[in-house]
Parts: structure tokens; C-alpha cells; sequence
């Protein structure tokens, strides 16, 4: 061990100077590879405050509001519309991003936004990147964007929906008067006789299944529609009025450190940095054949030392 000590001391000036380099390189690389955290929370309000049945287009009946909520913004996210809406928002807050910035900014939300359920109505979003101000004003940009975004959502859900049930009630209702027609003529052509479930005439009892059928038809298709226009409503409703920011953007991770990420590298430069010292240490020993005691010189020249000089001081 005495010689580890005293080959570290020879040689301290190549240790210090491979400690400098060490901590240097650790800076530089924790710096390059700072990351800092944006969090914000979104509350949404339980559907069965618009109605004991209601649930709205697209949630599932099994699943949390804060669990539906994050699969809509799952979604939401994904879209062109959000896309072009954050950047439109971005390019008019050139103080938070440089307009050469904004496409680079948009495509990172899209693939590093992080979505956390927090509880069974709240959800909590997440943004990383290497500034702490840009990731607050840009998280903020996303909380506004998300929530005219997911009121346009459910209004498009809740038009599709309309829009397939006013296909099925056109369809049906142009099938009702083609029946009725039908039924009409045979009336004409059959003086006397009427297109009854009791009449003996086959053509008849069809003429009057069919027109049964078609009126069943509209009014189910009636219905639907009506259901459909109520949802669609109900639910932009909901994210207009029963989405509300819990906690605004606001950093997360520490203003100096980051999220702590980027200890983890420069942790390991220094650690290869030690053990580097450690096997030039162990070199340096190796190759050292100074003599420091009689033992080791009498194995060296195979003579037994009979007496010693003294150092002489003077």
C-alpha cells in the first residue's frame, strides 16, 4: 500500500492533471446533456354530472374521466390539426420560440409529450427538453392548443356519428315512400281491397310487411340521429366547460440539475476517468524497481548487505 502512496505522490501532477480533464469533460457532457422537465395538470369534470346515463363519444364506460381524457389526448395529439394549431400558437410567441424553431419544437411535443393519470379525474402532462423556460412556455402553448383542440374533437365524433344516421334515415325514408308508392298503386289496381297484415292477397301482406319495416326503419333512424346530435353537443359541451387546468405549466425538475438524467453520464466519465488512474497507478508500481529496503537489494544483487551508510546531512 506505502508504495501505491508514494508512486501517487511522485507522479501527483499526471493524477492531477488527469482529475482536471476528468471533471471537465463530466461538466461538459451533464451540461450538453441537461434536461429539464415542464409539468401541468388538466381536471375533468365526471360525465354523470350532465346526466346519470351519459357517456361521451368514444369514452368507454369502464375506464376513468382522467383515463378517457388521456386516450382523447393520445389521439388529439397525433392529428395534423393540433400540429398546425401549436405552430400557429408557437410562431406568435417568438419569445419563447425562435421561428426557425417552431417545426423542430412541434414535431418533439408530438413524440416526447408524456401523459400521467394522476387520479381518477386528473391527468398530468409532461415535457422534456434542454431549456427550462422553453419547456414551460412551450407545455403552456399545449395545455391552450389541447383544449380548443379536444372540443373539436368530439364535435368531429359526434358529426360523424350524426352524419351516418342521417345516411340511414335518407336511405330509409326514400325506401318508405317507394313502399307506400307500391302499396298505393296496388290499391289502385285493386278496387276495394286494401294492403292489410290480414289480407288474403300475398302481394298485399308484403306490400304491408315492407311499408312496416321502412316506418320501423325511420323512426330508428330518427332516433339515432337525435341521440347522435345530443352526445356530439353534450360531449364538446363537457370539454368546454368540464375540462379545467388543474396546475398551469411549471417546472418540474430543478433549475440547475435538470431532471437529474444527465448525472448518469457525467457519472461515468468520472468513473472512467478513476479507473484509468487506477491502472496507470498500478503501472506505475509495476515498473518502479527502486530498492527501498536490505531485503530487496540482497534479492536483487544475491549478496547478503552487511552494513548500511547513513544519509548525511550537512
Amino acid at each position: 500500500m506505502a508504495r501505491y502512496v508514494e508512486a501517487l505522490f511522485v507522479h501527483k501532477l499526471r493524477f492531477l492533471a488527469l482529475l482536471v480533464v476528468a471533471v471537465l469533460v463530466a461538466a461538459a457532457v451533464g451540461y450538453e446533456l441537461l434536461n429539464f422537465r415542464a409539468s401541468a395538470v388538466l381536471e375533468v369534470q365526471d360525465p354523470s354530472s350532465f346526466g346519470a346515463n351519459f357517456v361521451p363519444v368514444g369514452w368507454s364506460q369502464n375506464s376513468t374521466p382522467a383515463e378517457n381524457l388521456s386516450d382523447m389526448v393520445a389521439g388529439v395529439v397525433k392529428t395534423s390539426s393540433f400540429s398546425d394549431a401549436l405552430a400557429n400558437r408557437l410562431a406568435g410567441a417568438s419569445d419563447t420560440v425562435a421561428p426557425d424553431q417552431v417545426s423542430g419544437t412541434v414535431s418533439s411535443v408530438v413524440a416526447n409529450l408524456k401523459l400521467t393519470v394522476t387520479g381518477q379525474d386528473l391527468l398530468t402532462l409532461s415535457y422534456s427538453c434542454h431549456s427550462h423556460n422553453l419547456c414551460v412556455g412551450v407545455l403552456a402553448a399545449t395545455v391552450t392548443v389541447l383544449q380548443s383542440q379536444l372540443v373539436s374533437a368530439e364535435q368531429a365524433r359526434g358529426g360523424s356519428i350524426s352524419s351516418f344516421w342521417s345516411v340511414q334515415l335518407k336511405d330509409a325514408q326514400a325506401r318508405l315512400a317507394a313502399a307506400q308508392s307500391a302499396a298505393t298503386n296496388w290499391e289502385a289496381a285493386h278496387p276495394g281491397a286494401t294492403v292489410a297484415a290480414d289480407s288474403t292477397d300475398p302481394d298485399a301482406v308484403q306490400l304491408y310487411t315492407d311499408l312496416q319495416l321502412w316506418r320501423g326503419k325511420v323512426a330508428e333512424a330518427q332516433a339515432g340521429l337525435s341521440q347522435a346530435d345530443y352526445l356530439g353537443s353534450t360531449s364538446a359541451r363537457l370539454m368546454q366547460v368540464g375540462l379545467s387546468v388543474a396546475e398551469p405549466a411549471h417546472l418540474a425538475s430543478s433549475r440547475y440539475i435538470g431532471d437529474g438524467t444527465s448525472l448518469i453520464p457525467a457519472a461515468l466519465v468520472v468513473a472512467v476517468a478513476a479507473f484509468m488512474a487506477m491502472v496507470l497507478l498500478a503501472a506505475a508500481v509495476r515498473s518502479d524497481r527502486t530498492a527501498r529496503d536490505p531485503r530487496a537489494i540482497e534479492r536483487l544483487v544475491g549478496v547478503p548487505v552487511v552494513a548500511t551508510i547513513p544519509k548525511l546531512v550537512g
